[in-house]
């Protein structure tokens, strides 16, 4: 009994909520300024060990539990306040601890016991302080340092000596970081950072500290699409996807070339629009890419199809607006989207609607029976479902209707038993049925 209902619950889903193909029943739910939201232009979003999500605004930092805010500004009467309302990036490291980065005033760290503010700054006579003072991104590595991306230069923070070491851009070093301006770190398992900035992305080996620069150069033939590059996700198989001014890129570390991924107007399932901001990788393993003025996109890494979702006027359950800032899944799966303007727009793809299919004894295009064994997908999205009784059933999905196979007596071409236990598919795409008759 527990494994029928298993199978029942798990061809529900897979029916209803998981497949790319679905994705069209995306709903999304916004949380905007009437809802306690101190700005609606949301730059950064993480999730802390306590399960509160942080929002980085324009006019300061919000927490959320759920249900309600606390927005967190600058306040002249408290020391420890945030230094200024402008944040612009908010990272939570392997303590719990969050870190904000502000638009002008340096550096955060959160204490939550004393609900206050570290404040890191930059000191012009003191190099083993921060380089500046404008925050763009905030990472921290394998050995516990904290990588911080300024508007001048890469800083990396020991937390054990308090003090910060400078990575600046030198013409006669062709070994050190190509930009002033990094926009982007995250790593990979190799413990190497991967350095967004705005002139190219940076592989930083951080044990040489030596880095490798993407750039897009005339005399370079396969080169990065843009040089100024938003963010990087690592991926695996050796990959790594781009997000430049002008177009999505996958670059393949086994050869050291790119693919290009650029918005085609005539064609449906290319990406929206070609300045990618940011970019996630989901346990189903499809790519989130968040645009300026083209949505939010899916994006297929095996079919190399991209499916778009955009502001519509007329439904309120549609993405608020089409500029994308930030992208971030928190422990439960749910989708937080940061917008330009537009506040946040969630996708909690466990709360959307799952459609029950069950027996209707006065509906022949009905599933032939509720226990159910064994389901297959095959490559055009239809469903193959074994029954303990009711044979083998076929869901077309775009009529949402099943057809019926069953035993046929004197019928060599018809089921050889109506318990059919497994459904596999080989290399020529023929498609074997396993049944209690063999």
């Amino acid at each position: 009994m527990i494994r029928r209902v298993c199978c029942i619950m798990s061809l529900l889903v897979f029916l209803c909520s998981g497949a790319y193909s679905q994705l069209h029943n995306i709903s999304f739910e916004r949380i905007s300024i009437e809802q306690g939201l101190s700005q609606s232009t949301v730059s950064s979003i993480v999730q802390d060990s306590l399960g509160y999500m942080w929002f980085a605004t324009n006019e300061g930092l919000n927490r959320y539990d759920g249900n309600n805010f606390v927005n967190f500004r600058y306040n002249p009467k408290i020391p420890k306040s945030l230094p200024e309302n402008n944040i612009t990036t908010l990272f939570v490291d392997r303590y719990g601890t969050l870190w904000v980065g502000t638009a002008s005033r340096g550096l955060c760290k959160y204490n939550q016991s004393l609900n206050s503010f570290e404040n890191f700054r930059n000191n012009p006579m003191d190099d083993k302080t921060i380089s500046a003072d404008g925050i763009t991104a905030i990472y921290q590595d394998k050995a516990g340092f904290i990588w911080v991306g300024t508007k001048n230069g890469l800083n990396r923070y020991d937390p054990r000596r308090r003090n910060f070491k400078r990575y600046l851009p030198n013409p006669l070093d062709n070994s050190s970081v190509s930009s002033n301006k990094i926009n982007h770190i995250t790593g990979d398992r190799l413990g190497n950072l991967w350095v967004s900035t705005d002139y190219g992305l940076n592989r930083f080996n951080v044990y040489r500290e030596v880095f490798f620069a993407y750039v897009n150069r005339r005399n370079v033939l396969n080169k990065i699409s843009d040089n100024v590059v938003n963010a990087a996700l690592v991926d695996t198989g050796n990959v790594v996807w781009v997000a430049t001014q002008r177009g999505l890129n996958k670059l393949d570390l086994r050869t050291n070339k790119f693919e290009y991924f650029f918005n085609d107007p005539q064609d449906v399932k290319s990406i929206s629009a070609n300045n990618v901001t940011s970019l996630l990788k989901d346990k189903d393993g499809l790519i989130w890419i968040g645009t300026i003025n083209g949505g939010l996109n899916c994006f297929n890494p095996k079919t190399k199809t991209f499916k778009a979702f955009l502001y519509d006027p007329g439904n309120s359950k549609s993405l608020s607006v089409n500029s994308i800032l930030d992208l971030y899944t928190d422990r439960s799966g749910v989708l937080w989207i940061g917008t330009f303007l537009g506040g946040i727009n969630k996708w909690n793809r466990m709360s959307e609607g799952l459609e029950t299919y069950r027996n209707n004894p006065y509906d022949v295009t009905s599933i032939n029976t509720n226990q159910v064994q064994s389901f297959y997908e095959d490559s055009v999205g239809n469903v193959w479902i074994g029954t303990v009784d009711g044979g083998l059933n076929f869901w077309e999905r775009n009529f949402n209707t099943f057809v019926h196979y069953a035993e046929v007596p004197d019928d060599s071409t018809s089921l050889n038993n109506m318990h059919v236990t497994s459904i596999l598919r080989d290399s020529e795409n023929k498609i074997f049925i396993g049944t209690d008759g063999g």
